[in-house]
């Protein structure tokens, strides 16, 4: 949406990488003192058996943010 000109976004530099290095999106720096707190998701798919690598990850945003993960009280 950004490069078709329809608005503006907060993104990862990871995921527009390309887009910056062939010019056709460009960055906007922002004041050091300003702090942007964005939310962030983690999905899953629902119903679905989930490897203990995906537990123990999901455990750990629950011990670290105190996030309410229902898969985990399954």
């Amino acid at each position: 949406m950004v490069e078709l000109g329809l608005g503006i976004s907060f993104l990862p530099r990871s995921g527009v990488r390309q887009s910056l290095e062939n010019g056709t999106l460009a960055i906007i720096h922002l004041a050091e003192q300003r702090q942007v707190l964005l939310p962030t998701y983690v999905l899953v798919r629902k119903g679905q058996h989930h490897s203990s690598t995906v537990l123990a990850f999901l455990g750990l945003l629950h011990q670290m943010y105190d996030a309410d993960i229902p898969i985990l009280q399954m």
